[in-house]
């Protein structure tokens, strides 16, 4: 999945240059994606897009870090907000990096909120 070109159609970098104003995302846009999911670009990008979701559809995920004896586990808990309490969405586990639960848990909001629209 081409995060960032998903992230385009839900409104994303509109929202992005609303709120840092004088942006200008175009020109680089084909790239995110290609980047490593290390790359500085894409982890200050992902910081906006986790803040993107809280604001825009109520999602709120946290991440946390487990070891099993000798395996560490990099998990994400994601939750949506409805007012009345909240709603537990899912639980991902991802055993390899940091930065790859952050991507699968990136994934995993873009696919909930695009069931809701």
């Amino acid at each position: 999945m081409r995060i960032y070109k998903e992230l385009e159609t839900l409104g994303f970098f509109k929202w992005y240059c609303t709120q840092y104003s004088g942006l200008v995302y175009q020109e680089y846009k084909p790239v995110y994606d290609d980047l490593p999911l290390d790359n500085i670009i894409r982890t200050e990008l992902n910081a906006c897009v986790f803040k993107f979701f809280r604001e825009k559809y109520n999602y709120f995920s946290s991440p946390t870090e487990s070891d099993n004896d000798t395996t560490k586990t990099y998990d994400w808990l994601i939750t949506k907000n409805l007012g009345s309490g909240k709603k537990f969405i899912g639980f991902i586990g991802y055993k390899n990096s940091y930065e790859e639960a952050e991507f699968e848990c990136i994934k995993k909001l873009i696919e909930n909120t695009k069931k809701e629209l």
